[in-house]
This record gives C-alpha cells, sequence and structure tokens, in this order.
C-alpha cells in the first residue's frame, strides 16, 4: 500500500529541532535553514505526526564518485545489510560547487581552501548515489547515528576493522568514498539539500513503504559505474604512467596549494585523466594548516542519543510497511 501526501491546513509544520539532534549549535542554525524545514514539512505531508517516528529507522549513505568508480556499491550495500541496514531507495545526485559547499557548510569553516578545491574535484568527476537505508536493528541509537559510527572516520589513524571505510579499502582521508548524514537532523536536512521537492517526495514515498530495494541500488549503481574499478592509489597511477618526471616529483613528495599541484601536473604531462589527476592532486597538496579554527557544529556522540528520554530514549517498535 502506497504513501500519500496528506492534506495540510496551511500552517507550517515546525521543525522540532530539540528532537532531531544533540547538538545545541545544530539545532539554532538548522531551524532557520529553508532546507530543512521544506524537507520536514515534505515528510510530515507524507506521514503525518509520524516523522520522529519513521526518522527513527531512517538512514541516508551518499557513495561519491570515487566510491562508485572504484566499484564500492556492491561491498558497502553487502556489509550494511549485515549490520542490518536494507536499502529502501536510491537515486542518482549531481553536485555543483554552490552544492558542495552547502552540504559541508559548518565543517568548511575549519577546511582550508585548497580541502575545499579537492572536495569540487571529486564531486565534479560524475553522478553520486544516494541511498536510503532502514535500521533492523534495535541499538538504542536513531538510525543516522548507528550508520555514521560504522562508517567511521575519514582519518585512518582513527578506524577500527570493523569500520565500512576500512572494510573498503579507504586510506585516503579525501579520497573516502562515502558520506553519511550524521543525525536525524542530517538526513531531513541533507534530503532537502540534495533533491528538488519532487525528487524528495518521491524518495520518501519509497523508502516509507519499507521494501527491500537492494536490487534496484546495487543497479543504479552499476549503471553510474565503469566497467572496470579504478583504482585510486597514487602508487597505481604511477605505474601506469611513463613520464619520469611525474615519479620526480612524487618520490619524496613535494607539497604545494592546489593550483600549484593542478598547474604542475598539467605541464608535466597532458595525458593524465581526470581521476588520475584527481588521485595525485589529493595526494600532493597542503590540505591541512596547522592550528585550525574549530568546525561550526562538531560531531554527535552517540552516548548522548543513548542518554536520552522519551521517545529517543529507546527505539520505537517497526512501524509496518
Amino acid at each position: 500500500m502506497g504513501v500519500k501526501p496528506a492534506e495540510l491546513d496551511g500552517r507550517e509544520q515546525v521543525l522540532p529541532v530539540e528532537r532531531l539532534s544533540v547538538l545545541t549549535e545544530k539545532q539554532e542554525l538548522y531551524a532557520a535553514e529553508v532546507w530543512s524545514r521544506e524537507s520536514w514539512e515534505s515528510l510530515e505531508s507524507l506521514v503525518p505526526g509520524r516523522g520522529l517516528v519513521e526518522l527513527d529507522r531512517l538512514a541516508l549513505l551518499l557513495i561519491k564518485p570515487d566510491g562508485i568508480v572504484s566499484h564500492a556499491v556492491v561491498p558497502a550495500l553487502a556489509h550494511l545489510r549485515e549490520e542490518g541496514f536494507v536499502p529502501v531507495a536510491a537515486t542518482a545526485v549531481e553536485f555543483d560547487p554552490n552544492l558542495v559547499r552547502s552540504l559541508w557548510l559548518y565543517k568548511f569553516n575549519a577546511a582550508t581552501v585548497d580541502r575545499v578545491r579537492a572536495h569540487d574535484a571529486i564531486l565534479a568527476q560524475g553522478p553520486s548515489l544516494l541511498v536510503a537505508l532502514r535500521d533492523e536493528v534495535d541499538s538504542g541509537l536513531p538510525a543516522a547515528v548507528r550508520l555514521t559510527e560504522l562508517k567511521g572516520s575519514s582519518d585512518p589513524a582513527k578506524r577500527g576493522r570493523s569500520h565500512l571505510r576500512t572494510r573498503l579499502g579507504v586510506k585516503s582521508r579525501i579520497l573516502n568514498l562515502i558520506h553519511t548524514a550524521d543525525e536525524p537532523a542530517d538526513v531531513v536536512r541533507e534530503l532537502g539539500l540534495l533533491l528538488g521537492p519532487a525528487e524528495r517526495t518521491s524518495l520518501l514515498e519509497e523508502a516509507l513503504r519499507g521494501v527491500d530495494r537492494g536490487a534496484a541500488a546495487l543497479a543504479r549503481g552499476a549503471a553510474l559505474a565503469p566497467a572496470e574499478p579504478r583504482l585510486l592509489d597514487p602508487a597505481a597511477v604511477i605505474e601506469r604512467l611513463t613520464a619520469t618526471s611525474l615519479l620526480t616529483l612524487l618520490r619524496p613528495p613535494r607539497r604545494g596549494s592546489w593550483a600549484e599541484v593542478d598547474r604542475l601536473l598539467g605541464e608535466l604531462d597532458p595525458r593524465l585523466d581526470a581521476w588520475d589527476r584527481v588521485v595525485l592532486e589529493a595526494h600532493l597538496a597542503r590540505l591541512d594548516s596547522p592550528g585550525g579554527q574549530p568546525q561550526t557544529i562538531g560531531d554527535a556522540a552517540p552516548a548522548a542519543w543513548l542518554r536520552r528520554t522519551g521517545p529517543w530514549g529507546g527505539r520505537s517498535p517497526l512501524p509496518l510497511p
């Protein structure tokens, strides 16, 4: 039985930010954003009064272009299925520089300009795959929080063997293949950012049915991916190239700004394709600055969610599809 939009009374649906995040700064900032408010209204029009219940079980996984070309879709979804996450909807998303900056708006305040350009370069290489996942495990955590914990840090030194990024072989802090919405508040915000009204409603309708759509998600991923997986490893790029000047550049690494590295690679070997350049630029460019300022919004600790009482102090019963 399909989900149908409900008749609204004309009043804007109030975004319950204090129930969607444990971070005060996130509550304040998201409450003022039209992306979040519009997305919440889309959800509430489909399941009036049940938005919080549905968000308890709903998580978002974004497989970025580096994940697509390296054929990470199949192992990522297989691992998440083992952990109790079932794909219930999927769609392709195209990024432009403005969308990149909007998605990580409250993280990029602490990033160097070169790090932002690195994200631009990766996300410009092709479509990403947005997958809605239904959490079938009673963990005491919202699905988004549990998924983000399973994903693991972008820093390999801060991950364990069971983390998804480790299982996918991620070694680069920049070419890290996947992104997840951190909390229920981020699920709402990112649905508002990444999808237009019609696309968002369509994905939510499908996701709320709760039907296993794993085969369809895999098919979408396969349609976006090249026939052969791409190795996003500087050493593998060097091995494919014959230009000894590149070997000189890379051993030992000579760091520079993103623009400097991009220009130098173009001069040394114009035969480099787009992914070769992205991989080498991510390897060579200076993407960190010492003593940077803290991010506007930090990370949400799962322990803070477990301490909550009320609807988020324990898992709700599984809603019927």
